[in-house]
């Protein structure tokens, strides 16, 4: 019975269930637009070739620059005896004293030198006293030579420069001739030949360098004549000389 009452009890109290109530749905969550992609880096624009470096011919010199002067002495030493001497003097040897004038041009830069074009004019002179059969012979020789040369010329240590020429030219003599009884004699003789030198020069300031030249050898063949009493007899002959120059140079 107790339970029943109560089971009534709780049923008149009960309050009838509030429908549900339908709650808003929360707004979705603010979405940020995304970022538009960054637009591709361009590409690097290439490189730029390097200039094509033009070969340019170095600049003409000017004509003054390519010459120079020079001068120079020195020995001389004949390789034969009675060299220059007329027929019947025989026995002579002379030593030449020997001065030398010369101008060089500059033609073209060649491997690692310069090819010149060299004129140099040469004056020597000799005296001498021989004695032949029982006679004594006095006199003097004189002589000019002139022979255009090639010359090859390069810088082989710093400021050391070391060159070598050739050349063909002429040349010639002139002697006088003091004789016992005779009296004086005079003989002249020229012809051609070549010559043949080798040295150095080292640069001692800019416009001066020192020229050493131990090797000049020259040989011409020469025709002489030679007048005595009146009477003139000519003969050709071959003479050669060795010959050793120093001296300086100048850079115009």
């Amino acid at each position: 019975m107790s339970a029943l009452v109560l089971m009534g009890l709780l049923l008149v109290g009960a309050k009838p269930a509030k429908p549900p109530v339908s709650l808003p749905m929360p707004p979705p969550p603010a979405v940020k637009p995304k970022p538009p992609d960054p637009a591709p880096a361009p590409a690097p624009a290439p490189a730029a070739k390097p200039a094509e470096v033009e070969e340019k011919a170095p600049p003409q010199r000017a004509l003054i620059d390519r010459i120079q002067v020079s001068a120079g002495v020195g020995p001389g030493f004949s390789l034969q005896s009675a060299a220059g001497l007329p027929s019947g003097v025989s026995g002579g040897n002379p030593i030449w004293f020997r001065g030398v004038a010369r101008g060089t041009f500059d033609l073209l830069h060649l491997g690692p030198g310069e090819l010149q074009a060299l004129l140099p004019v040469a004056f020597q002179g000799a005296g001498f006293r021989i004695t032949a059969l029982g006679f004594v012979f006095e006199g003097s020789l004189f002589s000019v030579e002139v022979m255009p040369s090639v010359r090859y010329q390069a810088e082989v240590l710093e400021n050391v420069f070391a060159f070598g020429e050739l050349g063909v030219g002429f040349g010639t003599y002139q002697i006088t001739i003091a004789q016992q009884f005779v009296g004086y004699q005079y003989g002249g003789a020229s012809g051609a030949g070549f010559r043949l030198a080798g040295g150095i020069e080292y640069r001692l300031f800019d416009k001066l360098r020192l020229l050493i030249q131990p090797v000049e050898l020259s040989a011409l063949t020469l025709t002489t004549t030679v007048t005595q009493g009146g009477i003139t007899v000519t003969q050709s002959n071959a003479v050669s000389q060795f010959s050793m120059i120093g001296g300086l140079v100048v850079p115009l």
